[in-house]
């Protein structure tokens, strides 16, 4: 079947973090939108050719057009002029663990061991929330570990 008439699909969905800090300190809350600078917008992680240096990733999708980024950038100005007291839930009530600490399974954060956390600065009053323009892994396997 093919729709003949679609122009551009439209991937929504949430997610789960790989930690890559400085570079981009995404948080709970924040958007992520498949648009980086250079590069696919979405990588399938776990579908590739096995190779001497590593799996080779052979699924990709390219960035969105330029009318759909417009639209994700005036959504950005508008929620930057409009403010939202709610933000601050999420900056007060998540603890970010270093990778290597592997949660003991069925417990909730508030019983883990402090020594491990990672102490992150607030964000500026008005940007708790932020929008990325990165790449996007998806894949059919949940992480769950930091070790993969």
């Amino acid at each position: 079947m093919t729709f003949n008439n679609v122009r551009v699909g439209l991937l929504v969905g949430i997610g789960g973090g790989i930690p890559r800090l400085p570079e981009h300190d995404v948080r709970l809350g924040d958007v992520v939108v498949g648009a980086p600078e250079s590069g696919p917008a979405v990588v399938q992680y776990d579908l590739g050719k096995q190779g001497l240096n590593g799996v080779e990733v052979t699924r990709t999708l390219n960035k969105p057009p330029d009318q759909l980024l417009g639209v994700v950038n005036a959504v950005e100005d508008r929620y930057l002029r409009l403010g939202d007291d709610e933000e601050s839930f999420f900056t007060e009530h998540l603890r970010r663990f270093e990778t290597e600490y592997h949660h003991p399974e069925g417990s909730d954060c508030g019983s883990h061991d402090a020594v491990n956390l990672i102490v992150r600065s607030d964000r500026e009053p008005g940007e708790e929330i932020k929008i990325h323009y990165i790449t996007i892994l998806s894949g059919d396997l949940v992480m769950k570990s930091p070790d993969v």
